[in-house]
């Protein structure tokens, strides 16, 4: 059984609603209907479904993960404050690529929704099976990759 992340993972207001062997289903408590369906694919690795029906302001609650974030909405909008003041939306289609220097503060949701999944790969997490895993595709999950352009977005 693949370990679930600790509520300290998830943020401000988040609840387990179910924690299960495949997932680990996460409400908040907010203004309208927040969940989130976490499922730990391997080690330090997780596809999350998310369904957001509120328009409060979600603050990123561990600052500093060492993430690589894979991103897309199906519905809705959604708006990142990053750290550097800078603000962005994604809207509906878009594809998004957030790593350590570009994980957002705070997200929200303008038109009040946002439907979507996110893959999330925890580099600090990641074990050495998992590592192996992904070495027979020539996939590196801990290599160290850097960048000064920001969060890559683009429609797909």
């Amino acid at each position: 059984m693949i370990q679930h992340h600790g509520l300290e993972w998830y943020g401000e207001g988040a609840t387990f609603a179910e924690v299960c062997n495949d997932y680990t289903k996460v409400e908040y408590k907010c203004n309208g209907i927040g969940v989130l369906y976490d499922y730990a694919l391997f080690l330090g690795i997780d596809l999350i479904f998310m369904d957001f029906n509120c328009t409060d302001t979600f603050r990123e609650p561990i600052p500093n993960k060492n993430i690589i974030e894979i991103r897309h909405y199906q519905k809705g909008r959604v708006e990142f404050e990053l750290r550097n003041n800078k603000v962005f939306h994604m809207k509906e289609g878009e594809l998004c690529i957030n790593a350590l220097a570009n994980i957002p503060a705070a997200y929200s949701f303008p038109f009040g929704y946002g439907v979507g999944l996110s893959c999330v790969i925890d580099k600090d997490s990641v074990d050495a099976e998992t590592q192996q895993i992904f070495s027979y595709y020539n996939i590196d999950v801990l290599r160290q990759h850097r960048t000064e352009k920001g969060t890559g977005c683009c429609q797909i």
